[in-house]
């Protein structure tokens, strides 16, 4: 007997249950770009672990500058010169300067650093003709960060600038979320990859590439991509394939109730267990969920819509529930920039545009159509019912 159809919401808790937990790693910060941090990050050391030069200039008391001017420079001592990467043990006292390089150590004594552009000097002496305050281009030690100080939160993606904060707190090591493996097999005989001249009859993957390149966006491993036509056995085949290693099967076609709908029955001879076959959401009604040797199938529409409004609602909100500070998804209310009617009963999802001002729905919404997704960054979900929607009404939007 086929399940029966399920509400949007039904669905995604049903997808996220039978979902792996996320497993962690520990591994070298320089190997987890794009990953997600599974345990807060803490600085192993101070930065700058030491007081800084701001400035090529020279190191000195404030105090002792208090009075110059370019009518009463003052003439100070040169005891010594701090070049970037050197240790120095000067201490300065009254009346002396120490020359000093952009990012050196600052010598004991000294509270602020004149820039060379405003001195004069030779070995022995510098006469500065512009007073400076305690601090100025003085970079205190702990100015970025102390050793023990958070540098972020469980949760947050590891990008170039997390790489380069950890890296300057000593930190070698990061625990991280193992990125989830994929597979994605794609269905119907009218399907060609652009390797070859399209034939008659025939059209590109595009399903599949989305798919595929979603899922690296999302952080996941695409570990198999294939397309199967409309052949059962070779379908069923390429799943026994998948679930080797795989921890999330995706197919596109074959779910509705046409001659060439052939996933029901693949899943039937494989024994997996279908937790539900139908959505009430439109587009992508005819999505089916089944769970095949312990791993998820999740089974889409052709439509290239469908494929991408049903992976966004469901997977994307498993990521996002996983990682909850992560930018993928999240869910908003925003004011709409025009009028649209909604026809039809069921919920609907339509592809946007939003900014701070609020969202933009092309006018065009039609389930095959992939250019018109082309600069959208959100998806909105209008509930059952048929009606007009004002300009200016605020809709849920998801940001993806």
């Amino acid at each position: 007997m086929r399940p029966s159809r399920v509400t949007l919401e039904q669905a995604q808790e049903l997808f996220k249950t039978c979902m792996p937990v996320r497993k962690k790693e520990e591994k070298r910060s320089a190997d987890c770009l794009g990953q997600i941090l599974a345990k807060p990050v803490y600085a192993a050391v101070t930065q700058p672990p030491f007081p800084r030069s701001a400035m090529d200039g020279f190191a000195l008391r404030g105090r002792d500058i208090c009075r110059a001017d370019i009518q009463h420079p003052v003439t100070l001592e040169v005891t010594g010169c701090v070049c970037a990467g050197q240790e120095t043990e000067l201490v300065l006292k009254s009346y002396q300067a120490v020359r000093i390089m952009t990012g050196a150590m600052i010598p004991e004594g000294a509270d602020c650093v004149v820039k060379q552009e405003d001195a004069e000097w030779d070995e022995r002496a510098v006469r500065i003709y512009h007073n400076a305050k305690p601090g100025e281009n003085y970079c205190p030690a702990g100015e970025d960060f102390s050793a023990g100080d958070l540098l972020a939160e469980a949760g947050t993606p590891v990008d170039s600038y997390l790489l380069a904060a950890v890296t300057a707190a000593g930190v070698r090591n990061l625990t991280v979320y193992k990125r989830l493996k994929a597979a994605v097999i794609t269905t119907g005989d009218e399907l060609q990859n652009t390797e070859t001249p399209l034939q008659p009859g025939k059209i590109y993957d595009a399903n599949g590439i989305w798919l595929c390149t979603r899922l690296r966006e999302m952080d996941c491993e695409v570990v198999r991509y294939q397309t199967a036509g409309d052949d059962q056995s070779k379908i069923a085949d390429e799943i026994r394939e998948a679930w080797k290693e795989a921890d999330l099967i995706l197919t596109t076609g074959g779910v509705s109730v046409g001659e060439k709908d052939l996933l029901p029955g693949v899943i039937e001879n494989l024994t997996g267990n279908v937790l539900f076959h139908g959505i009430q959401v439109k587009p992508g009604m005819p999505t089916m969920l089944s769970m095949v040797k312990g791993t998820p199938v999740l089974s889409l529409s052709g439509n290239p819509f469908a494929v991408e409004a049903l992976f966004e609602v469901l997977a994307g909100g498993y990521l996002t529930d996983m990682e909850a500070s992560r930018y993928l998804q999240k869910n908003q209310m925003k004011a709409l920039k025009q009028t649209f009617v909604k026809t039809g009963k069921m919920k609907r999802i339509v592809k946007g545009r939003c900014d701070e001002s609020g969202v933009y729905l092309p006018q065009i919404q039609k389930n095959g159509q992939l250019k018109n997704g082309i600069g959208s960054n959100c998806l909105v979900i209008f509930p059952e019912g048929e009606r007009t929607y004002a300009e200016g009404e605020v809709v849920r939007v998801i940001r993806i």
